[in-house]
């Protein structure tokens, strides 16, 4: 047998022969995974080619390629598996006899690279891999701490007789949730394969995944084009193959549930899974699932159903089975191997106490956005801002217009908006629009959270394209508090409903959206035989509004002198309103 040699690249080669070789390597490995396929990578490097420079070993023996090692160098200079961040599990791919050489080979390489540091996450406890890096580490001078990460719960199908035990569990499930939906006796399942099929459901699928995790406060991976780029990339190229399945349920037609799935060498995955919260109390996710477990068990070529990475609480209900995944750390500085193992067996320490993790937590927070503030310069101008603050609130005055709508817009009105109410998928859109601006999760992550409690109601503004260009709320004039009025407001008369909190993306600043929106929903408002009031402290608004049909009313002046403040009304216009009698400040 020839010794092996390496060949680096730095993209995924596309030549065809390579593929097929590269794909045979993944079939004679001890656990082949779709995850390890020529067609992840490429749809990976594809897609985060920018943060992701893609670093591929690639081991011959003579002409016939041994050994794959998808390595990726990401935007800190760490070197990790190409697909960590997309994959449930990531390995060196060879034939079992072939993997200590493979990652001896690497290992190697990479010291004479000058590599500090590797961080190979999502690596299954039971590969070959696991024992063959400790011992290339310790050869080619890296220190390697392994340590559990993630237990993938799994679905094995066994015998004939546990998969009919387990389609008759399944079964009363589906009946139970048919039986409590009643609509769900139209259900309709399918497994598609083909590229047109996934494009077809994948905008609805994405903007259901999106609003779905903005619903819980969290931040969807799907809101971000790359990933988005990912999937459409990954799917194209699955679907030639034949391993490709999008899993959805549809009610009347219209799909309710989706899952991004694959079918490889035996593992059925529920990889991506979502569902319309519209349908929510029809419980479709739960369904979608239970139906793919019955054909799964129904199918003798599928030996494991595979539910990911996490530990939500409903893949209890279903996993007889799970397989451990590792981080493995590769450091040539013997201090930060160290760091590693103390701060692993400290977290492990600590979670025995969950009092004390709680503090440590915070703590930890704490610490870091000290760190974080003091890096991007914040201290100093957070400290220069106070005393500014301070130094102004000795004798400042502050002035605040009120409108009310009085009647059509007096300026050009945009035929192509459209107010509606708010939904989350309104700002599910939104967010997958503004993707690369913090302040617009910050926003609309509050605005989900809002819209479900039923305090205030919203609206947004959409261009003819669908696109929201402004957002706001109403709610009741009465009682409420502005910032820097230090009082809670009076109506000036009943049922006066005052829009407020209103946010328009950046990309659409700077076209008077918030005043044509404050006029449309004012608008509503009216129809509803109640008065719409805005309020303004900028010059440039407060001209907006009255183009927009709003007449000037009153203005709130605060004054404020050391430490006393006092808060008076003045009118611009005769106008019936009662005393608008705010608390002053003392």
């Amino acid at each position: 047998m020839s010794e092996m040699r390496l060949r680096v690249h730095r993209e995924i080669p596309e030549d065809e022969e390579f593929r097929r070789q590269w794909n045979g390597l993944v079939e004679a490995m001890e656990r082949p995974e779709v995850f390890y396929t020529w067609e992840w990578a490429a749809a990976v490097a594809h897609a985060y080619g920018e943060a992701l420079k893609p670093m591929l070993f690639a081991g011959y023996e003579g002409e016939k390629l041994v050994g794959i090692a998808a390595l990726a160098v990401d935007s800190e200079g760490g070197v990790c598996f190409l697909a960590s961040t997309t994959a449930d599990y990531c390995d060196f791919v060879s034939a079992p006899g072939n993997r200590k050489e493979l990652i001896e080979r690497v290992m190697g390489e990479l010291r004479g690279m000058g590599t500090a540091e590797l961080k190979l996450a999502n690596l299954p406890a039971d590969s070959a891999s696991a024992a063959a890096l400790r011992a290339a580490g310790k050869r080619s001078g890296y220190a390697t701490f392994a340590r559990p990460a993630y237990r993938c719960a799994q679905v094995v199908l066994g015998s004939a007789e546990e998969r009919a035990q387990i389609r008759k569990d399944v079964g009363r499930k589906v009946k139970r949730m048919t039986k409590a939906a009643g609509e769900l006796g139209s259900a309709a399942v399918s497994h598609g394969k083909s590229w047109e099929e996934f494009s077809e459901e994948f905008p609805e699928f994405a903007v259901s995944h999106v609003g779905r995790f903005l619903s819980a406060g969290e931040v969807s991976n799907l809101a971000l084009p790359e990933r988005q780029a990912f999937l459409l990339e990954l799917a194209r190229l699955l679907s030639r193959q034949g391993w490709l399945t999008l899993s959805t349920l549809k009610i009347e037609g219209r799909t309710v549930a989706w899952n991004c799935g694959f079918r490889f060498a035996g593992n059925w995955f529920y990889y991506q899974p979502t569902f319309d919260l519209e349908a929510r109390r029809l419980s479709p996710g739960s369904y979608l699932l239970c139906r793919i477990l019955q054909d799964a068990a129904a199918d003798v070529e599928t030996c494991v159903v595979e539910l990911g990475l996490g530990d939500e609480g409903y893949k209890k209900q279903y996993a007889n089975a799970g397989r451990q995944i590792l981080c493995v750390t590769a450091s040539r500085s013997r201090m930060r191997w160290a760091r590693e193992v103390y701060r692993y067996r400290a977290a492990k320490l600590v979670k025995r106490f969950p009092r004390m993790e709680e503090a440590v937590r915070a703590c930890i927070s704490k610490a870091v956005m000290g760190m974080t503030a003091v890096r991007e310069r914040r201290v100093w101008s957070g400290i220069r801002g106070a005393l500014a603050r301070a130094a102004r609130s000795l004798g400042r005055a502050r002035e605040v217009h009120f409108f009310e709508y009085v009647g059509a817009e007096t300026g050009t009105r945009d035929h192509g908006l459209e107010v509606r109410p708010l939904s989350i998928r309104l700002l599910a859109t939104a967010a997958m629009e503004n993707a690369k601006d913090p302040s617009a999760f910050e926003y609309l992550l509050e605005a989900a959270e809002r819209q479900q409690s039923g305090h205030a109601e919203g609206f947004a503004v959409v261009a003819s394209d669908g696109s929201p260009v402004h957002f706001c709320w109403v709610g009741p004039f009465e009682g409420f508090r502005m910032r820097g009025l230090d009082g809670t407001l009076k109506a000036p008369m009943g049922g006066s409903m005052l829009i407020r909190e209103g946010w328009t993306p950046a990309s659409q600043r700077g076209g008077e959206h918030e005043a044509r929106c404050a006029s449309l929903v004012a608008g509503l408002v009216q129809e509803g035989g109640r008065s719409a009031w805005a309020f303004s402290a900028d010059a440039n608004y407060s001209a907006e509004l009255e183009r927009a049909g709003f007449a000037l009313r009153f203005s709130l002046v605060r004054r404020k002198k050391l430490f006393f403040s006092r808060t008076q009304r003045v009118d611009f216009a005769d106008h019936k309103t009662g005393v608008m009698n705010l608390y002053p400040a003392a």
